[in-house]
């Protein structure tokens, strides 16, 4: 997929990274299992990127997830 903001999936929660994770399939039919997971600031944006390998065959692949949605600031409520 390539580590660029303008290739990233848009996430909000970590979980969402991994529902998609679970969700390929590598091109022999394996599933992947995570190998590492690493946050980079690229272009003003937070990525959170994911590298794999497939179960089956071994074969690796990589995911850019947009994450920079969590670190805006939230705006304070008077108490």
């Amino acid at each position: 997929m390539g580590d660029s903001p303008a290739r990233a999936i848009p996430v909000t929660k970590i979980s969402e990274e991994y529902a998609y994770l679970a969700q390929q399939r590598c091109a022999c039919g394996g599933r992947y299992q995570l190998g590492s997971q690493a946050l980079v600031r690229r272009e003003g944006r937070y990525l959170d990127l994911l590298t794999a390998r497939c179960r089956q065959c071994g074969a690796r692949a990589s995911w850019a997830f947009d994450v920079t949605e969590r670190f805006r600031p939230r705006p304070h409520h008077a108490a």
